[in-house]
């Protein structure tokens, strides 16, 4: 998680430079990928970090997940042995932080399972070069800063509180990416 936070800042970081510096031509192209690049990444360490989350439910620990790396792929197979296995958007006060007792719930909105393999799969669109044909027909690829942050801004919405449900532990994991400069905080509770 500590490694998203990082990536959504390059992105953050990468369209403030674009839009400040105006670059053109491949400068522009390179910086663009690689927003494109960072997405698609995040969006497969959400798959990788959901499936350590369910390492301990036994079809999760055979070859048919411990090879996958996409996270269209990891995130279907998921979703066929939990329905709790997607972070949800949540809120909640940490008591050493705010010095009254523990609160939590979820929050509305959020991006869904659906959602994140959408933007995933777009993102690899956007990447590769494209048949010859289109090349060809000088149909340029066309990037778009907007919908880069519209993507970083609504998985950054998404993860800065969230929770999973591990239902085969009667178990509830609350992450916190809020804290500005801070660490990743995980709470593990019980949910009768």
């Amino acid at each position: 998680m500590s490694e998203i936070k990082e990536r959504v800042a390059d992105i953050y970081a990468r369209l403030d430079w674009i839009s400040e510096h105006h670059p053109s031509g491949l400068k522009e192209i390179f910086e663009a990928e690689m927003c494109y690049l960072q997405v698609r990444l995040i969006c497969e360490l959400v798959a990788l970090a959901i499936l350590c989350a369910h390492f301990n439910v036994p079809p999760t620990q055979t070859n048919k997940f411990l090879k996958d790396w996409n996270a269209d792929s990891l995130l279907g197979k998921l979703s066929d042995i939990t329905t709790h296995g997607f972070p949800r958007a949540a809120f909640f006060q940490d008591p050493e932080r705010q010095g009254e007792p523990f609160k939590f719930g979820t929050r509305q909105g959020g991006l869904t399972r659906k959602e994140l393999q959408t933007i995933y799969n777009s993102c690899g669109k956007k990447l590769h070069r494209g048949m010859l044909r289109h090349i060809l027909g000088g149909n340029d690829k066309v990037y778009n800063g907007a919908e880069v942050k519209t993507w970083a801004d609504q998985i950054a919405d998404l993860l800065k509180q969230h929770l999973i449900a591990l239902p085969e532990h009667d178990t509830l994991m609350l992450i916190d990416l809020d804290a500005e400069d801070g660490p990743v905080c995980c709470f593990l509770g019980s949910h009768q």
